[in-house]
């Protein structure tokens, strides 16, 4: 595929009938007219994708865009006359009127998939975009050939909350209209602060249809989390989803839950928020009450089972607690971690990795032996020298490290056990905040220290690199 800068072109080659156009730039310069501009160019196109963006950084530069002028003759529209297939990726602030625009210079058009991606700016006009009576009243006045209907709309918007039930209805005509074609909508609170909700609407098979931007659902609030779909049942939800692989939940109170069947089933990175409830006056007054270990108990194994039924626990594979996880939340690691056998990636930080209660776990030691990936950084809390030795007695299969030491001396104690103790190590990255003086690691001393340690395995000293900047010591061994 060639890349080129169409922007002073006045016309493309006949020979060109596949376009992937990207237009960017402030809310002032990227318009429907520069797209109708565009348009102009691209006289045998056949298939065509377009990403619209508007970007803060361009609104101050001085790139010289062409002004746009309405058009008042609609008579006078560019005809892309032989495109049968659209992808149009919105990141920008655009009404659905202006898409109609759009779609009035297609007449043969005969797929069209819509991404609308999550915009930073609430916008006016986001229910424009969830009524599928005004796609089903575009579709019919200017895509008479429309075969194919494929969208996935993340939409940012102030509450009052959207109602489902009329989303889901002016769809249903869509059910009937094409072959295979169903639609769900999730929606949650997306911010408690400013009464924001998130809503994603997506067709069954977009994921198999929208081509260039990556598809993702945002921070999920699981508390508040609702889904309806065009078909009876919400159980297989999944199915919608087996496109995406990364999720990111956060767990307060837990709500009802509706559906049989985990609803996100093809996840291999899983980040999971649970905060602290209780109050430090609390923890501490039943701090010697065994009581409180029945309840934390308890109430980590409801955790895990609302956990999941949000997520197939078995297929992941990379697993996050975030940096404010708790280490009272010790045993929602454990029952999460013992949950997923197949996870070789663990990012946790540092009061939990240290914490002797998960360390020292009978029931962990055997997941920790298969984890290849450990990435450990709090900010001001640091990993200890002493510490090091246990750390590669549980992690013996580590091939990707990330710590964060307090000084220079430490992460020359450190890195010497990594190197000496973990035979599959082949990448270290370690933050320290003193100025380091004396450095030893130079790639001969690395392979030295590795020879040494593992006389019968082959080096490939080409492959050996170290960096060091005064901050952050990196190290790679392949």
């Amino acid at each position: 595929m060639t890349t080129l800068d169409v922007s002073n072109y006045t016309s493309l080659g006949s020979n060109v009938t596949l376009l992937n156009l990207w237009i960017a730039g402030s809310p002032s310069t990227v318009s429907i007219y520069s797209v109708l501009r565009v348009f102009r160019l691209c006289h045998r196109i056949r298939y065509l994708c377009i990403i619209l963006q508007h970007d803060k950084r361009f609104e101050n530069s001085n790139v010289n865009v062409p002004s746009d002028e309405p058009l008042t003759n609609e008579n006078d529209l560019p005809i892309l006359s032989h495109l049968t297939s659209f992808e149009l990726n919105l990141d920008a602030i655009f009404d659905i009127w202006s898409i109609s625009y759009i779609l009035r210079c297609m007449p043969i058009l005969k797929h069209f998939y819509f991404h609308l991606m999550p915009h930073k700016s609430l916008w006016p006009f986001t229910n424009q975009y969830l009524d599928g009576n005004v796609w089903k009243e575009m579709f019919e006045q200017y895509l008479p050939c429309l075969s194919k209907f494929e969208f996935y709309m993340v939409v940012l918007k102030r509450l009052p909350k959207l109602d489902l039930n009329f989303v889901v209805e002016s769809f249903n005509y869509f059910v009937n209209k094409y072959s295979n074609w169903d639609m769900i909508i999730d929606r949650w609170k997306y911010d408690f602060r400013v009464e924001k909700e998130c809503i994603i609407v997506r067709t069954l098979n977009c994921s198999k249809r929208i081509s260039i931007a990556k598809l993702y659902v945002p921070f999920l609030f699981c508390e508040t989390f609702e889904t309806q779909s065009t078909r009876k049942t919400i159980d297989d939800h999944y199915s919608f989803y087996s496109d995406i692989t990364n999720l990111k939940l956060y767990i307060n109170e837990r709500s009802n839950v509706t559906w049989s069947s985990p609803l996100f089933q093809h996840i291999t990175y899983l980040l999971v928020e649970i905060p602290i409830i209780k109050s430090w006056w609390n923890c501490l007054f039943n701090i010697v009450n065994f009581r409180r270990t029945i309840d934390d108990n308890k109430n980590a194994s409801q955790n895990l089972t609302y956990l999941s039924c949000f997520v197939h626990l078995w297929n992941v594979k990379k697993l996050e607690f975030r940096s404010s996880f708790h280490a009272d939340r010790w045993k929602d690691v454990q029952l999460i971690l013992q949950a997923c056998p197949n996870v070789d990636s663990l990012i946790i930080n540092t009061p939990l990795l240290v914490l002797s209660k998960l360390i020292d776990n009978s029931f962990l030691i055997p997941i920790f032996k298969q984890i290849k990936m450990i990435k450990s950084i709090t900010e001001d809390i640091y990993f200890p020298s002493a510490f090091a030795s246990k750390f590669v007695q549980r992690f013996p299969s580590l091939c990707h490290i990330e710590l964060q030491v307090f000084s220079f001396d430490n992460c020359s104690f450190i890195i010497d056990i990594f190197l000496t103790e973990l035979k599959q190590i082949s990448y270290l990255k370690i933050n320290y905040d003193d100025t380091y003086f004396d450095d030893p690691f130079s790639c001969e001393y690395i392979i030295t220290k590795r020879r040494q340690a593992f006389p019968l395995d082959i080096i490939n000293e080409q492959m050996v690199n170290v960096k060091n900047n005064g901050e952050v010591i990196e190290i790679w061994l392949s």
